[in-house]
């Protein structure tokens, strides 16, 4: 997709919030299909809440959330035509506003600390299908931390969100035999990494091996 300028209309909708945040009906969103501002304005107006709340829990940068928050609602408005209506138009903008949150940390090269921080440690002792006693060897955002991109956010989504395959194929635009692929070698990679600690020990803090 090609970059808007200031002049686009997609860009000047985002402008058009002020419209009461109601779920817009059948003809409020063909009207925004058809390039009506106040219309359009008035599905963003909608949208803007979940956008801001998702994108904030995802990126964590204060700097950085109105730029993603505006380029969430720029794909929204765009893919308002694939709209039909089956959900709820929040529900169905929640998958679109998630993969560009997405799409951004990984250009970044991360994931949100915060969000690496919601991954429960006794669910991640229960991926690796073997004893490792009371506690891991070190926190789990040191193993996850430790990961690719790729792999860290596939276990971050599945394991910290609660998202289903096919949710997480969504939301990052792959297939879900992709996302399957990713969470093995994530699990097995974190699986080396903790046999690694509990035979050599943790070594006070040493740096971990990245995969």
């Amino acid at each position: 997709m090609a970059a808007a300028d200031d002049t686009s209309p997609a860009r000047r909708h985002l402008r058009v919030v002020g419209a009461p945040a109601t779920e817009p009906g059948p003809a409020v969103i063909a009207a925004a299909c058809r390039g009506d501002r106040e219309a359009a304005g008035r599905v963003l107006a909608h949208v803007l809440p979940l956008a801001r709340r998702l994108v904030a829990a995802v990126v964590r940068r204060s700097d950085r959330i109105d730029d993603v928050v505006q380029q969430a609602l720029m794909e929204v408005l765009e893919a308002l035509p694939s709209f039909e209506g089956r959900t709820s138009v929040r529900g169905w903008a929640r998958t679109i506003v998630l993969r560009v949150a997405f799409r951004s940390l990984r250009k970044e090269a991360r994931i949100s600390r915060v969000t690496v921080d919601a991954v429960d440690p006794d669910t991640l002792r229960a991926t690796l299908h073997e004893p490792v006693g009371d506690a891991l060897p070190r926190p789990v955002a040191d193993y996850l931390a430790a990961l690719s991109v790729r792999h860290r956010e596939v276990l971050v989504l599945h394991h910290a969100l609660g998202y289903t395959i096919p949710e997480i194929a969504d939301t990052l635009g792959i297939s879900p035999n992709t996302v399957k692929s990713r969470l093995l070698h994530a699990r097995r990679n974190v699986r080396r990494l903790v046999r690694r600690d509990l035979r050599f020990g943790a070594g006070g803090g040493s740096r971990m091996p990245t995969s």
